[in-house]
């Protein structure tokens, strides 16, 4: 719903914020929660390898290596998958296993929006652990929270639907 709503105002449509979002909300709720189940599960897995291999396996050797990195690629992939999942979704109606299909795709073929949605997205949690690992406290996280919680959502949303905007446009049919 956030990303129907934030490429309508994306689009410069005439859009009333809650008369847009909730109606999305009601009818992409069902798969949007079997999306989040597949998103946590999946992500849930490539955690516990990662844990696994940066902490129980504690060999340096170059096979403990290629493993942290091909878990930390994978990472990453589904990261970005899953970033372009919501909003196709938000646009069009497939079944689940279309909308992954369709994710994978756009995420291979658009390279450069896709580093700059992933650098949005991922940007947040970039600046919380740079601050708590440079100042050595939560001070800084403390005190920039009201923005984070309050603008940050809407407005990671809003840059990030006129990037899709721009990739979806030309497969939309003109009505």
């Amino acid at each position: 719903a956030l990303c129907f709503t934030a490429m309508k105002v994306a689009r410069k449509e005439e859009i009333r914020i809650s008369t847009t979002f909730f109606p999305s909300f009601k009818v992409n709720f069902k798969q949007g929660v079997i999306m989040n189940l597949i998103f946590i599960v999946v992500g849930a897995i490539l955690a516990a390898d990662l844990y696994y291999f940066a902490f129980v396996q504690q060999g340096t050797g170059t096979g403990v290596t290629l493993a942290q990195a091909a878990f930390i690629a994978m990472t990453v992939w589904a990261l970005c998958i899953m970033f372009y999942a919501y909003p196709l979704q938000a646009q069009f109606y497939n079944p689940i296993r279309t909308t992954l299909r369709n994710a994978m795709v756009l995420a291979m073929q658009k390279p450069v929006n896709t580093a700059i949605v992933f650098f949005w997205n991922v940007f947040p949690a970039l600046f919380a652990y740079l601050s708590v690992k440079l100042t050595q406290s939560f001070e800084l996280i403390v005190r920039s929270a009201p923005v984070w919680v309050l603008l940050a959502p809407g407005l990671l949303a809003y840059f990030c639907a006129k990037r899709f905007v721009k990739v979806f446009d030309p497969y939309l049919k003109p009505e």
